[in-house]
């Protein structure tokens, strides 16, 4: 541009209000003596000649969405700004300015409004109030710096990606006359070879190449005899019209998200997995029949039909938000944080929220203040401030649980044929928690006695004993600020973890922990014992003996054929490491597990015994141990 809305914008640094918000700006957009951020940005492209770029408002809302109606609005994280962009600030405020220039990982503007007039300011690209940028289609530009294609993100899996140009030719080197479905190749089409494992006809758009095919769409219509996954990087060949625009665009890392595909297929099958445990109970009597007759721990759940994941891991909007406790009325801090993880376990332990953040002179985290942890609008953690720690002049670490901390407070309580459900429901009122869904556990257990134990060990107890009796794993866990519980079954994701998805994994299979093959029960007042051995188990990996005494001998023989079924078997560990991060994944849900390891395959759904989810640098990871098929966790 000869003088951009930048060059006007600079011309009016230093430009201070009137009284009341009187400004030459207000004036132009009809709304003086209003707040007039937005109408010194209307004012400038008025002054550039770019009337048609850029809405005349004064008004943020309005802004923002007129550049969304046009299909011009890029949220933060997923572009990197240019010159004469409009910057909006609509997380925590209302506010806007004009892109100056981006160096590095700082975002410099020009603003109006901003201590009552026109000046420079700048800000981290990450910075927690930037929601997004309008991208004007400016007429005077010299160089086709903004792509008028449309964006729309494809709901289906973000992956990196290395893109090759090739275009139709008369030998398969350089492309061929046809694709490999069969029809001749055509440009128009949009065509892209990619990997075997993705289907014909499904949408990948292509995203950080940095040219001009970037948030376009290509449909896979061909394949290649090099295009594979390569440690995690999916291979993609897009089709051009000629040799020379398929040389000028050449090879390009970037990333793609892969949509509309038909997923993973694989075969149908369905069993249950059952838990052993010690005790004594009527409800043990009934389980350890069930596992002397048959093994016990069967299979998780195959997988079948399409298992695609949806959540964008990549340039996540992760909002922490910290206020009086019980209070979303008074004030509310937006810390810049750092980084920040969220532990959840399946049995006996609360969440926990660790983050970092900057300290200035308006924060103000105490103890006891509620923090709330948003993630793309998913609500996922609602807690309070246990632990603060500073460990350097500039940062703050905080530590917050959820409400099943308060689960750690010691009580006693007596039922008779009393449900867990009925249980916990009790407690909550006891004990004035907030809950949610509570789902009906329905076994009735006979008698319930429990002196002087934690809140979190009388309902680990209870549900233990129902899932002995009934076979049924339920959940408890917080969902936002309300204790929950839910069947294990029914709490089943799309979120695929495999090995293009996950970073690493630890696979560990041994007999050198709690793996038994001669089972001995000795009575403790009389005489005698009851042995169980598996010889086939013997013979491959010797004599590994468990001893334990035995009160009641009319349970002998069928407790030790039990213990033989549970223990005589390989103790197998499995962790997955930085997962693809989607914030619905709770410990006790059950996640698509796709992976073949050296003496097992996996194609089932596997339930997560405890997740960490990690958020550094607006992208979303998470850890894994996970449970099922013949694997403890």
């Amino acid at each position: 541009m000869a003088k951009d809305i930048v060059d006007i914008a600079l011309s009016q640094i230093g430009y201070k209000e009137g009284s009341g918000n009187n400004t030459k700006y207000g004036k132009y957009t009809g709304a003086n003596m209003a707040p007039w951020c937005h109408s010194f940005v209307s004012w400038c492209a008025y002054k550039a000649g770019e009337t048609k770029a850029v809405p005349k408002t004064a008004s943020t809302d309005t802004g923002m969405a007129w550049f969304k109606n046009k299909g011009r609005f890029k949220k933060k994280g997923s572009y990197k700004p240019q010159r004469g962009d409009i910057v909006y600030f609509k997380t925590g405020r209302s506010h806007v300015g004009i892109v100056e220039k981006v160096k590095g990982n700082t975002l410099h503007t020009v603003e109006g409004n901003t201590s009552n007039k026109v000046a420079r300011r700048t800000y981290s690209l990450n910075n927690g109030t930037i929601t997004g940028y309008g991208v004007p289609n400016y007429k005077n530009s010299g160089t086709v710096t903004y792509s008028s294609y449309t964006t729309k993100t494809l709901n289906g899996k973000k992956v990196k990606a290395k893109f090759t140009g090739y275009y139709p030719a008369n030998n398969s080197m350089e492309g061929g006359f046809y694709a490999a479905n069969g029809e001749k190749l055509n440009y128009k089409k949009k065509t892209c070879a990619a990997p075997k494992s993705i289907p014909f006809n499904t949408q990948i758009q292509v995203l950080k190449t940095g040219t001009k095919q970037d948030e376009k769409t290509f449909r896979v219509n061909d394949r290649g005899g090099a295009i594979k996954v390569v440690n995690g990087v999916y291979h993609f060949d897009l089709l051009f019209k000629n040799k020379t625009e398929a040389n000028n665009f050449g090879v390009r890392t970037g990333y793609a998200i892969i949509g509309n595909g038909t997923g993973y297929k694989l075969s149908s099958k369905t069993s249950k997995k059952y838990k052993a445990n010690n005790t004594t109970s009527a409800a043990e009597k009934k389980y350890l029949k069930r596992l002397a007759k048959s093994g016990g721990s069967r299979t998780a759940p195959a997988l079948s039909g399409e298992v695609v994941a949806n959540y964008d891991h990549a340039n996540v909007d992760l909002q922490v938000l910290v206020s009086q406790r019980k209070s979303i009325y008074g004030t509310v801090y937006q810390p810049a944080v750092e980084d920040l993880s969220l532990t959840l376990e399946r049995s006996g332990t609360p969440g926990k929220c660790t983050f970092k953040v900057y300290k200035d002179d308006i924060l103000r985290i105490q103890k006891g203040n509620m923090v709330r942890v948003i993630v793309d609008n998913y609500k996922l953690f609602y807690g309070f401030v246990f632990t603060t720690k500073e460990s350097d002049p500039e940062h703050l670490e905080v530590t917050a649980y959820d409400q099943l901390r308060y689960f750690k407070y010691k009580s006693s309580y007596t039922f008779k044929k009393a449900k867990a459900s009925t249980v916990l429901r009790t407690i909550c009122k006891d004990h004035l928690f907030h809950y949610g869904t509570i789902a009906d556990t329905k076994y009735k257990l006979p008698k319930i006695i429990q002196q002087d134990k934690t809140l979190l060990d009388i309902m680990g107890d209870v549900l233990a004993e129902t899932t002995m009796a009934t076979g049924k794993i339920f959940v408890l866990y917080d969902q936002y600020g309300k204790i929950t519980l839910q069947d294990a079954s029914k709490l089943r994701l799309d979120c695929v973890v495999d090995k293009e998805t996950a970073q690493g994994y630890s696979y560990e299979s041994s007999i050198d922990g709690n793996t038994y093959n001669y089972i001995v029960l000795k009575l403790e007042d009389q005489k005698g014992s009851f042995v169980s051995m598996d010889s086939g188990a013997i013979e491959k990996w010797g004599m590994l003996k468990y001893v334990d005494t035995l009160k009641d001998p009319s349970i002998g023989k069928i407790k030790a054929d039990a213990l033989r079924n549970a223990y005589s078997r390989l103790e197998r560990k499995f962790t997955v490491n930085d997962v693809f991060g989607d914030p619905r994944v709770k410990a006790g849900f059950s996640v698509p597990v796709i992976m073949s390891l050296h003496d097992k395959t996996l194609k089932h759904y596997m339930m997560v015994e405890k997740v960490t989810h990690k958020f550094k640098n607006r992208e979303h990871t998470m850890d894994l141990t996970l449970r099922g098929a013949g694997i403890s966790g």
